[in-house]
């Protein structure tokens, strides 16, 4: 397991936490859970993980690559 990788799994653990609580403290949890503060914040308010990405460079989507 690469470092981002250890690190997307505190993050999903925090962001498990946090929707637990109605007004979570997310200056706590990234405190808690020893993550990046910007990233635990970017996650609650909707954001996705680089993992979840599409590649901007990508003209064609998977079907048209396989056909």
């Amino acid at each position: 397991m690469n470092t981002y990788q250890i690190d997307e799994v505190a993050i999903q653990k925090a962001l498990t936490k946090a929707r637990e609580q109605e007004n979570p403290n997310v200056k706590s949890l990234a405190r808690g859970f020893n993550v990046d503060y910007q990233k635990l914040r970017r996650r609650v308010l909707g954001g996705v993980s680089k993992m979840e990405l599409t590649p901007g460079n990508q003209l064609l989507s998977d079907a048209q690559e396989a056909a």
